[in-house]
């Protein structure tokens, strides 16, 4: 595989230096500057194939960062890190054109990941330019129309439902679904599961409500045979 770019933008030091050998021992070029002006200087160069940006620079914010990365070319992924997770935040960035926007304190073996991913998604994406494949919309939610898997009602309330639910899908967030029973919280739980990056992995509905306080850790967590009395046979817990 051809060697990657990776440029850092970050004002940590610390952190700069951390991602800078860790993704060279992986096989990585790396850029990096601490603050944005310096990153788009070394983007406009040439030759940097992702952008890994902290939120918060001393002349810039992540919103103008990802904007400046998409002007100069908007098949570059741009990874947003933040020590402040604020979901309209995320919302905001992923709207803009982030891949993926991550909560500190971060872990170089999931940042590589999400590199890794990105990038096979940009050479994807670049095969099907080429082939002239008419492009996804980004209405449509993960690989498949939700319309084809489940009933969504055509009003202007269901579709907003329906465009956050494509934002917030790819990401990593922790989600809170809130509404009246029998509103489908749980049907937008599995929209939500079907359109993220976990779709091939079991969704799991547990009713905590349900669950005793002596019950729950083995429900959820399982146990073995005689872990407690009346532990008759192993139990498999939901996690």
């Amino acid at each position: 595989m051809e060697e990657q770019t990776l440029l850092i933008i970050d004002d940590d030091v610390d952190i700069c230096s951390l991602l800078e050998r860790y993704f060279k021992r992986k096989g990585f070029k790396v850029k990096f500057s601490f603050n944005g002006q310096g990153g788009l200087k070394l983007l406009k160069e040439g030759g940097v194939d992702i952008v890994l940006s902290d939120f918060r620079l001393p002349d810039m914010d992540g919103f103008e960062v990802i904007k400046a990365v998409k002007t100069v070319d908007s098949s570059i992924p741009v990874i947003v890190i933040t020590g402040y997770s604020d979901v309209n935040q995320a919302i905001k960035s992923i709207q803009l054109g982030a891949y993926e926007y991550v909560t500190k304190p971060i872990y170089p073996e999931e940042i590589l990941s999400l590199v890794n991913e990105a990038l096979q998604k940009r050479a994807k994406s670049t095969e099907k330019n080429k082939d002239t494949e008419p492009e996804v919309p980004m209405s449509s939610i993960g690989i498949e129309n939700p319309i084809e898997a489940f009933l969504v009602p055509n009003s202007s309330y269901s579709q907003s439902l329906q465009q956050k639910i494509s934002i917030v899908a790819p990401t990593n967030l922790t989600v809170l679904i809130l509404g009246e029973t029998g509103t489908g919280k749980e049907v937008v739980a599995r929209m939500i599961h079907k359109a993220s990056k976990r779709r091939n992995r079991p969704f799991v509905p547990v009713d905590c409500g349900a669950l005793t306080q002596e019950l729950a850790a083995s429900e959820l967590f399982g146990h073995v045979k005689g872990a407690f009395t009346g532990a008759t046979a192993d139990k498999k817990g939901s996690f």
